[in-house]
């Protein structure tokens, strides 16, 4: 059975009980590294029932929200499994970690029920079950994913990291900052993989049907790679990204085929730019991010429950851009009153 302990050189303060700075190798750091990668969702997933237990501000209440929600509100099904299980952009290059923390959707591929329509009609492919294909039926049919065998990764003294150059000794202090040993800023150049890998740590992407339009803060998504539906002589079927195996000798006839967008119903599902909920909908979002459907008696609960007397309540409009919605990302991490510190307290700092 492969050993995937890593080794770690820990300075400690004995009179504080803290831990100075450890001293490991790249794969160490990789890890690390790879939180900048992750989704939100899978931050909150990871640690929530694990200690230390904390919450982290209200993404917490946020990822329940979504949890409870019915599925009548999500514009198909596979909005909920995004919403909690999202994907990593850096996915792929996640894969090689030496330990894989993210438990995360394994990733699928679906096509028509229908004989031949991804050969030779609408050439669909979902990464997601239940997706309707634009000939109505369900895409259920899951079909193999076949690449060339990858090198083993055997993680050995010579091994490269996944986004740090190896093999290399680094100084990781208790506030997470790396450093080499040898000096003081860590150098980008010298010791990442990559100019793409670096992007993927300082500037991460979306996975590919993760973004919309109108989306105020603007984050990028990846492209989707392109995939092709082979069928072989043996009437074999495949799908796969990998077109050196197109032209092998038992490849007889191969499509491209179109990923749809999995947030969009089957009469709009090659187009892109809509959310995740279905609409015109109203919703309640109290203070702590908790969110549900917009009715009379959600609304008087949340003000009992506050004990507000409604003497005090005012109504205000507020509008919400990107300078707003960056505030209300930040606090949403770090306070439990999110709207308060996002639309009251930027009130309060205009008056001022």
């Amino acid at each position: 059975m492969e050993n995937n302990n890593i080794s770690l050189k820990a300075v400690v303060d004995k009179s504080n009980n803290r831990v100075v700075f450890v001293e490991s190798n790249e794969k160490f750091v990789d890890i690390v590294f790879s939180f900048l990668t992750m989704p939100m969702g899978s931050v909150v997933r990871l640690t929530r029932n694990r200690p230390p237990a904390a919450s982290i501000g209200c993404m917490n209440n946020l990822y329940n929200s979504v949890e409870i929600l019915d599925k009548r509100y999500l514009r198909t099904e596979a909005c909920k499994t995004m919403l909690l299980y999202p994907r990593n952009g850096a996915g792929n290059e996640c894969k090689n970690l030496k330990l894989v923390i993210n438990d995360g959707v394994q990733m699928r591929y679906f096509v028509c029920e229908t004989d031949d329509c991804a050969n030779s009609n609408y050439k669909l492919l979902s990464h997601y079950r239940n997706a309707i294909c634009r000939c109505g039926n369900r895409m259920n049919w899951g079909r193999e994913v076949k690449e060339r065998e990858p090198t083993r990764v055997v993680f050995d003294d010579q091994d490269e990291g996944v986004f740090v150059k190896g093999p290399i000794q680094l100084t990781i202090s208790y506030e997470l900052q790396v450093m080499p040993s040898s000096t003081p800023d860590l150098d980008a150049t010298q010791h990442l993989r990559s100019k793409e890998t670096t992007a993927m740590l300082v500037s991460p992407k979306l996975a590919p049907g993760f973004s919309y339009e109108g989306q105020p803060l603007n984050i990028e998504e990846y492209m989707h790679q392109p995939y092709y539906y082979v069928i072989t002589q043996g009437s074999g079927h495949f799908v796969t990204s990998d077109e050196m195996l197109i032209h092998s000798g038992e490849a007889i006839s191969s499509s491209v085929l179109t990923v749809i967008d999995p947030k969009s119903p089957c009469y709009d599902n090659l187009s892109t730019g809509r959310g995740f909920l279905k609409g015109p909908a109203m919703f309640t979002i109290t203070d702590d991010l908790t969110i549900t459907p917009l009715s009379s008696v959600t609304g008087l609960s949340a003000i009992r429950k506050l004990k507000v007397p409604f003497s005090d309540l005012e109504e205000h409009i507020v509008y919400v851009g990107k300078e707003e919605a960056s505030r209300l990302l930040v606090a949403s991490f770090v306070s439990e009153t999110a709207l308060t510190n996002t639309f009251l307290l930027k009130e309060s700092e205009q008056g001022s």
